[in-house]
């Protein structure tokens, strides 16, 4: 390099003049500052050190080229502020004597843990990138892509305070589609705010600055530092012990999202729980659409439980996707609930009911001590769709899940079920690979814990070894809270049912024919009224759920067969006889319809769904461990999370049930469903 003069900002060969003919800029000598790095430095012997583009009370970050690599890179060096200072001219850091120094010490460590978490996410467009990490000259370095662009909080500034709703929602997904990378990984960022988001000159968000991140914990005594910034800080991030999580972030970000939209930060945390006069984001501009007032809310919640759990459920409701209520208005759902089950649980047996736990259904005379003495791994193998969107939703369904579980085992508020530990290790597998995962699992001894055997061949089932679950009917599931049939299989505990159900197309003229129908009889005798070519009842033919009426009513008047969903849909048929599994596909179709119950007056056209087993392969506290994890799916939280707005199988829980018919299905005639007796 010694007969090489490169320009301090574009990085050209340019001799030895004094202005860049190339860029314009003047080739300093000298930093601004004494204790920066001088222009032209050589880190590593690869970094050649160009202009200063920022320095705050932390470090200095550089612009760089990579002379191995030939491109510009940009260059962090932790230099915190009255802990170490820098002869002019020199390369090496002193660092102060004493606390001082230790101090430095602690903090690069974490410098360089920023520098590990970041570049875990290199490929993600969304979060910056970091090429290298190193020490050097008694500090530590941080070597990133250089990005062209400008701050969020500066483009915010520039466009009058505030962004129009386009704008808003787009930075927003793609802040959240980085952060979905961070929380996968079990890290927290911490600090969202507009200071730490680039907004590039290819178009691209780019989230950086995890000197803040940290590993999520379930445990509820973790300690954190206090990372606190003013209005973007849920409440948690005040405690240097305290839970903290995804949801976190998803407050910060439902702060960014409510800067932008209105132009005004929140008021911090802390003030709004001794007086919460946050006004909606509506109230500051009512040209905004009234739905983005219960998302901005619900992220904003002060209770960590009432916000977005996860980057997606925030997705879905931003875009449209996923309906929901304003935190005041959820609180008073879950505590009419709770009420509910309340009054349920106590008419018929004391149970013990602690704020914070979930398993609300766990008796006082039960001492799984007795049953799970060790601290055990559970594996659990998940079926998901082969659909890549739907499998990530899936996915994000059983993460809540059993992050749920493993928070109410390790609560130190109220009942605390157990001395031992119990870790759920879930593996995520296609469905159309499913079957024989779990058949090359037996045939090689390596079954795993917890399985799904509806979606098993009979050969495959009998060839396995379960453990009954008749432990899980006696000790844990009452009848009088959750649907139970003692006739199904000990081997298996079913999660839900499917359900007959006769579909109707509003659009023909049949209530003469079901407004005084009491029996499958008399829908049939009637069906001859419907003319015109239209076929009065179809059924599908795959539907095993039903008893013979079934038959009757299609050789009177109907077709079952493989186009029978479509002649339906295609407002071909008046009426079709299928399962409430089939609601969300007639749904996404543009009849006006309501539904049903089939054969009219019969409560037993309902048939077990979600069959899972547990092998017994392992010890005794291990499989009462699987078990007691397995239980949980049956809780009214797991079921919640599973059942509403997610799935249209029926919950067996009672009062996810009520919700499930009158919230999810208040509009679809499912009022049947709560009769459901098994």
């Amino acid at each position: 390099m010694e007969n090489i003069n490169l320009c301090i900002s574009c990085f050209k060969n340019i001799g030895n003049t004094t202005i860049c003919p190339y860029c314009g800029a003047e080739q300093k000598t000298r930093p601004k500052e004494a204790f920066h790095l001088y222009p032209k430095t050589i880190l590593k012997n690869r970094y050649y050190i160009g202009e200063v583009i920022g320095y705050g009370g932390f470090g200095v970050t550089y612009k760089a080229l990579d002379m191995r690599l030939n491109e510009t890179v940009a260059i962090k060096e932790y230099f915190p502020a009255g802990f170490v200072n820098r002869v002019p001219g020199e390369t090496d850091v002193i660092k102060f004597p004493g606390e001082k120094g230790e101090r430095f010490e602690e903090g690069k460590e974490k410098f360089l843990n920023e520098a590990r978490n970041t570049a875990k996410f290199s490929d993600n467009p969304n979060i910056v990138n970091v090429y290298d990490f190193f020490e050097a000259n008694n500090t530590a370095y941080m070597v990133m892509e250089y990005l062209e662009g400008i701050l969020l909080k500066d483009y915010i500034k520039q466009n009058s305070g505030k962004l129009d709703v386009k704008s808003s929602l787009e930075i927003t997904n793609k802040v959240l589609d980085g952060l979905k990378e961070v929380h996968k990984a079990g890290i927290i960022h911490r600090d969202i705010s507009p200071d730490n988001i680039m907004l590039t000159t290819d178009n691209k968000v780019k989230l950086f600055d995890f000197g803040a991140a940290r590993f999520s914990s379930t445990e509820q005594e973790s300690t954190y530092s206090i990372i606190i910034k003013q209005g973007y800080a849920p409440p948690e991030q005040y405690r240097s012990k305290s839970k903290q999580g995804p949801y976190t972030d998803i407050y910060a970000v439902g702060a960014m999202l409510y800067s932008m939209l209105t132009g005004k930060i929140p008021e911090e945390s802390v003030d709004r729980q001794i007086e919460d006069t946050l006004s909606l984001p509506s109230e500051i501009d009512q040209t905004l659409p009234k739905y983005l007032d219960s998302v901005v809310m619900k992220a904003l919640s002060l209770k960590s439980e009432l916000r977005f759990q996860n980057t997606e459920q925030f997705k879905e409701a931003l875009n449209g996707n996923r309906a929901v209520l304003m935190p005041a208005e959820e609180l008073k759902k879950r505590q009419k609930k709770r009420s509910i089950a309340f009054a349920v649980i106590g008419a018929v047996i004391a149970v013990c009911i602690c704020v914070g736990s979930v398993f609300k259904v766990v008796t006082d005379d039960i001492d799984l001590n007795h049953y799970i003495k060790e601290d055990s791994v559970v594996e659990m193998w998940v079926p998901v769709s082969d659909d890549t969107e739907k499998s990530e939703k899936q996915k994000s369904i059983y993460d809540e899940i059993y992050k749920e579980f493993a928070q109410q085992l390790t609560s130190d508020e109220g009942h605390k079920p157990l001395d031992a530990e119990i870790n759920v290790n879930i593996t995520y597998i296609p469905e159309s690979e499913y079957a024989q995962a779990v058949a090359d699992a037996e045939t090689n001894n390596i079954l795993p814990d917890i399985f799904r055997s509806d979606l098993l061949d009979v050969d495959i089932k009998n060839e396995i070894s379960c453990e009954q679950v008749d432990w899980i009917k006696q000790k844990i599931i009452k009848k009088d809270y959750v649907l139970y049939d003692d006739d199904f299989s000990p081997y298996g505990l079913p999660i839900s049912v499917d359900a007959a159900t006769m579909y109707i197309n509003k659009k023909y003229d049949i209530d003469n024919i079901l407004s005084n129908a009491t029996s499958v009889d008399s829908i049939t005798s009637k069906a001859d009224s419907i003319k015109n070519g239209i076929i009065p009842i179809v059924a599908n033919p795959d539907c095993d759920i039903f008893d013979s009426d079934k038959e009757k009513i299609i050789a009177a008047n109907g077709v079952a067969d493989s186009s029978a969903f479509e002649l339906f849909t295609g407002g071909k048929a008046a009426c079709y006889i299928g399962k409430i599994s089939e609601l969300p596909k007639i749904k996404e179709s543009s009849l006006s319809w309501y539904a049903l119950e089939y054969p009219l007056g019969v409560k037993e056209t309902y048939k077990a769904a979600e069959v899972w087993c547990v092998s017994a392969e392992n010890h005794d506290s291990t499989n009462y461990a699987a078990l007691y994890a397995l239980s949980w799916l049956l809780s009214e939280d797991a079921q919640e999370t599973m059942y509403i707005d997610n799935s249209s199988y029926v919950p067996l829980n009672k009062n996810v049930l009520d919700v499930y018919v009158d919230e999810t299905h208040k509009n679809d005639s499912l009022n049947y469903l709560k009769d459901i007796s098994l």
